[in-house]
């Protein structure tokens, strides 16, 4: 039996360029949406529990393990919430807690001392109050070199927050409000550049430590021909629960006494380690998409997915992108429409409704596309708002087309009649 192979016809083949061409263009549409989304500061409600899916394969160490995360092993957390003191008012009412100035100043003045590398001092805690020990606390804090500080609120309302203002300082947002219940409260992603045009801390502490600077312009970051987003994913690269667990986040007055015990390993690790991160790690609390988390470790993780280059954006991940969702839109544009799967939406659309129906394809297949781009890139992928995004633009795709379908109807029957 001979085989005979039959050329498709020149209208399939232009069709086919047509749907494609289409398919490219609604991409590249989706991709500016949701690179606009993804440097707002909000998430649409589960986006965090995608977020955590997502991850799922990434933390199974396969592309890097997490021993070999540079930096993950090389800090000191130091816990200030037991080196806090009350400060008393004039009424009951007006009593402040606060960080105990004294004991940091102990602290600080230890960063004086000889260390075996060049030391980098995170101290995540704020000075807006006054107090009688502030002036040798601002003279040990202004001859420590290389420490790091929120960016005060008021920065010259006390001396504290003047002598701040000389050091590396940046913003450090966490906190968005969840309107009309449709956004998230988790704390997902970091901007790293706010709407002044400020560095955040995490940035300003990775330009440091790297020698280099980025440049914000058009909503991106440019390390000369290299582009970065200007908002990174929260990774968990140093976990909560690990951390809490093993013990190794150090009170101030435990510390303190290590360093007069020159057999102590604390001691060692506090003149050997890299980092040296300071804050409250127990009422300083932010809900994570991995659980409550506190603030002095976000702001290290996300310094650690800045050095794992998570926020890049490579031709590579451009072209993935690209045609993903290229492949993407036209499998739900067009296939369906031959009915390449239709018995496998059909039984969905029987129980969730033909909207649901849709939405729930559509949250699905994006969800492969973030897996993929989070594990090998560490980009992901807003699955809620690119699924809604997606689920409209095919909405007001069916419309228009019934719409069209509807005017050539009616005037064939004008032109009949």
């Amino acid at each position: 039996m001979k085989l005979i192979f039959t050329p498709p016809s020149l209208l399939l083949v232009k069709t086919t360029l047509f749907q494609s061409l289409k398919s490219l263009l609604v991409a590249l549409f989706m991709l500016l949406v949701l690179w606009w989304w993804f440097n707002t500061p909000f998430s649409l409600v589960l986006e965090g529990t995608f977020l955590r899916w997502c991850s799922i394969i990434k933390y199974t160490d396969l592309l890097l393990p997490s021993s070999e995360i540079l930096y993950k092993n090389d800090v000191l957390f130091i816990n200030a919430k037991s080196a806090k003191t009350v400060v008393t008012g004039n009424i009951p009412e007006s009593d402040l807690i606060i960080s105990n100035r004294v004991l940091l100043d102990s602290l600080f003045r230890q960063f004086r001392q000889p260390a075996a590398g060049k030391q980098f001092i995170i101290c995540d805690l704020t000075f807006d109050n006054i107090t009688p020990h502030d002036t040798a606390l601002a003279a040990t804090i202004a001859a420590t070199d290389n420490s790091y500080f929120p960016t005060p609120d008021s920065p010259y309302n006390t001396l504290l927050n003047q002598v701040i203002t000389t050091k590396y300082t940046g913003p450090v947002d966490y906190d968005y409000t969840n309107q009309w219940g449709l956004l998230t409260d988790e704390f997902l992603r970091s901007s790293l550049v706010n709407s002044n045009g400020k560095k955040s801390l995490p940035l300003v502490l990775y330009e440091q430590v790297n020698h280099t600077s980025l440049t914000p312009n058009n909503g991106l970051l440019w390390q000369n021909s290299a582009a970065y987003m200007q908002t990174i994913t929260i990774d968990e690269t140093i976990r909560n629960y690990t951390l809490s667990a093993s013990g190794n986040i150090y009170p101030v007055q435990e510390v303190l006494k290590a360093l007069a015990d020159s057999s102590s390993t604390l001691r060692k690790n506090f003149y050997t380690k890299k980092f040296i991160v300071i804050g409250d790690f127990e009422d300083d609390i932010h809900k994570t998409a991995w659980g409550d988390a506190p603030g002095s470790l976000i702001l290290f993780n996300i310094f650690l997915s800045l050095e794992q280059q998570q926020n890049r954006i490579t031709p590579l991940w451009l072209f993935f992108m690209i045609a993903m969702l290229t492949g993407i839109v036209h499998f739900v544009f067009y296939a369906r429409e031959n009915r390449r799967f239709s018995r496998v939406i059909r039984p969905l659309k029987k129980y969730t409704g033909p909207v649901i129906g849709d939405l729930t394809t559509h949250i699905l297949l994006i969800s492969i596309l973030s897996i993929l781009s989070y594990f090998c890139f560490g980009i992901s992928v807003n699955v809620i708002a690119a699924g809604v995004l997606f689920s409209i633009l095919n909405g007001s795709r069916r419309i228009a087309k019934h719409a069209w379908l509807r005017y050539n109807k009616r005037s064939r029957s004008l032109s009949a009649n």
